[in-house]
């Protein structure tokens, strides 16, 4: 079986059901389509600093994914148009990718599932818990968070999966160069991308300062560095998921104090 896996916000090896899937096939095509959001109302696109961390995540990934002999082939593009023609070109019998969350996303889906002959398989995104675990009906959805949340809390979250020691090779192609982006670091908030910086962050943030023990009181500071976590670009991006950040505060909690 000649499988291929659509990156969308899983950008990482680590704890990614989907990639993990895709163990067991003959050879595996990976593939990142660049993102070109249409300007609408006040919103012109996709930012210089969110393309520049979106780069340097890619940029990261595929160092990750040559390690183990694989490689990212990254194109722009809609997946409607890009991906069948792709997967037509390498003869791919299996596309898989995860579930993402939103009205466009899912239409692409639908068109690629109308439009392909092969099997479309999408597997559970970066998320703590799956609908079918709520003690609770979409119709009795909680209207605000904390009754949301005291709800939930006792819910078992799904552990993590290791990185894949090895992949299927890829199937014969040419792997152009990710082109760096324009874009430098902002000084006021120079995050830079990939999970290697996220995990960085994770650990400065949780067992350096101990920001979340006291998060509650800072939660609504206007500095980006010591009043909130500042992890919502890497988990944005997939370069972080949602599960390990938190078997990393069950950690903290465990080994010095829980809070609310």
């Amino acid at each position: 079986m000649r499988y291929l896996h659509w990156f969308q916000n899983d950008l990482r090896l680590d704890d990614n059901p989907t990639l993990s899937s895709t163990l067991t096939a003959d050879s595996l095509l990976c593939v990142y389509l660049l993102p070109k959001p249409r300007p609408w109302c006040n919103l012109v696109g996709l930012g210089a600093q969110r393309d520049r961390f979106l780069r340097e995540s890619l940029q990261e990934l595929r160092e990750q994914l040559q390690s183990l002999g694989q490689d990212l082939m990254v194109l722009e593009g809609s997946p409607e148009l890009v991906l069948p023609a792709v997967i037509e070109r390498f003869e791919i019998d299996h596309l898989v990718t995860e579930s993402t969350p939103g009205w466009h996303e899912s239409q692409a889906l639908n068109h690629l599932r109308s439009k392909l002959e092969i099997p479309v398989t999408t597997l559970p995104g970066n998320c703590l818990f799956q609908p079918a675990q709520f003690p609770f009906s979409l119709d009795e959805y909680p209207d605000t968070f904390s009754p949301f949340r005291r709800k939930v809390e006792v819910l078992a979250i799904t552990p993590t999966l290791p990185a894949p020691k090895a992949l299927p090779p890829p199937p014969a192609a040419q792997f152009d160069a990710i082109p760096k982006a324009a874009a430098t670091p902002h000084p006021g908030l120079p995050l830079p991308g990939g999970r290697a910086a996220g995990l960085r962050r994770l650990e400065q943030f949780l067992f350096q300062q101990h920001g979340i023990a006291e998060y509650k009181q800072t939660r609504n500071d206007l500095d980006g560095l010591s009043g909130s976590s500042t992890l919502s670009p890497w988990l944005a991006n997939g370069n972080l998921s949602v599960r390990e950040v938190a078997e990393a505060i069950f950690r903290y909690e465990r080994e010095h104090v829980s809070n609310e």
